[in-house]
């Protein structure tokens, strides 16, 4: 039985334990918008794509974006396999940051990206046809009095791990833990490396805002390693993701709690991360505990090099579905749900703000009537 802490509750403990953590010196300095690149960016801004670059404009006004140029190579699930060929715009992200006062800063991020079909692109249509509004939000905060921040408005939820919302082909864990709602979060940072922040969201379907999650995180060095831990838990994942959100991402229509947990650590050039989703129940009301009740199993390796003198890493990873038969997510439809992920790929920074990527993926379905998915892709993503 998971134990589900009222969000007053959460909230009202991350107060008392303000006093605690004062005596860390959170170190702030004068910026516009999110810390570009920093620690404490990560932290309150997690999961959401932020600027690279650091620009300002009278130190108050920060403009920047981000675009990722894709081809893909890709053989459908379908029987017969078809093979297609396809470039376009995969995303084009556009940021403006403006630093309201000390305490306040504001964050918007417009997008427009190209459709994904169970996770390949769609023929034809290079670059969306409208721009959305994908964040906008107050942060606030006193770094130097205080360890605790608030966040309100839209953004990407505080659930799960991920970088990038639009990448070229998205992961299982990924397409099952991606939200983005309107929210209220409140947050506490320490320079020790701890993090925690609990959020409450509208439930669009009763109009109620008393659907609720929260978020443990941990950074630092343990035993001589670079470790990271992150926790994250959700009341409602139907609220979340499904048909009960703003912005539905899987088919979940039944209240049913889902939480994440990741570990990772670092020694020297090379990087290991794990993480498992599961849901608590079944979230479909016509599945059933066996392919209605999504659980993911995670794991990825990284191991930096340099070539010409530029930095560069490889990457690989794999990743095991369970009871997830009939559930649809951002990745794949309900009748190609996949079971199965290898990927294997290298990531090189050919400019301080130009990467340049090359990835291999590899979906088996869940139906044995289906085939593989496999995937050839080479992006270029660069940031201004």
């Amino acid at each position: 039985m998971l134990f589900t802490p009222k969000p007053i509750v959460a909230i009202v403990t991350m107060a008392m334990l303000t006093s605690a953590f004062a005596a860390n010196n959170i170190s702030e300095k004068k910026y516009c918008g999110p810390l570009v690149d920093s620690e404490m960016a990560r932290v309150i801004h997690v999961n959401s794509p932020i600027r690279e670059v650091a620009s300002c404009w009278q130190d108050r006004f920060a403009y920047g974006g981000a675009v990722t140029l894709a081809f893909q190579r890709a053989d459908a699930m379908d029987t017969p396999t078809s093979t297609q060929s396809f470039f376009n715009v995969r995303s084009l992200n556009l940021y403006t940051d403006v630093l309201v006062n000390k305490q306040m800063t504001w964050h918007m991020m417009l997008n427009q990206h190209a459709t994904l079909t169970n996770n390949m692109p769609v023929s034809d249509v290079e670059l969306g046809g409208d721009i959305e509004i994908d964040e906008a939000y107050l942060t606030i905060h006193n770094f130097m009095n205080a360890p605790v921040y608030m966040k309100l408005g839209q953004s990407y939820s505080i659930f799960g791990n991920y970088s990038d919302p639009y990448p070229p082909v998205f992961s299982i864990n990924k397409g099952y833990v991606q939200a983005n709602n309107t929210n209220v979060t409140i947050g506490l940072v320490t320079d020790a490396g701890y993090a925690l922040s609990a959020f409450v969201f509208e439930n669009e379907t009763s109009q109620d805002w008393n659907e609720y999650g929260m978020r443990l995180g941990y950074e630092g060095d343990l035993m001589g390693l670079d470790f990271s831990l992150n926790a994250s838990y959700v009341d409602n994942y139907a609220a979340l993701t499904g048909t009960m959100s703003a912005h539905p991402s899987t088919n979940a229509n039944l209240d049913q709690a889902a939480y994440d947990v990741s570990a990772g650590v670092k020694v020297r050039d090379m990087a290991l991360w794990l993480e498992y989703f599961a849901a608590s129940g079944n979230v479909l009301d016509t599945g059933n505990t066996t392919n209605a009740e999504p659980k993911v199993f995670s794991v990825k390796a990284y191991y930096d090099f340099k070539v010409a003198d530029k930095k560069a890493y490889w990457r690989a990873s794999y990743e095991k579905a369970a009871d997830a038969s009939a559930m649809a997510s951002h990745a794949f439809s309900a009748a190609q749900s996949a079971e199965k992920h290898l990927g294997v790929g290298v990531v090189v920074a050919i400019d301080k703000h130009a990467y340049l990527s090359v990835d291999y993926h590899r979906f088996t379905p869940f139906s044995n009537t289906l085939n593989d998915q496999k995937q050839l892709v080479g992006a270029l993503k660069v940031t201004f």
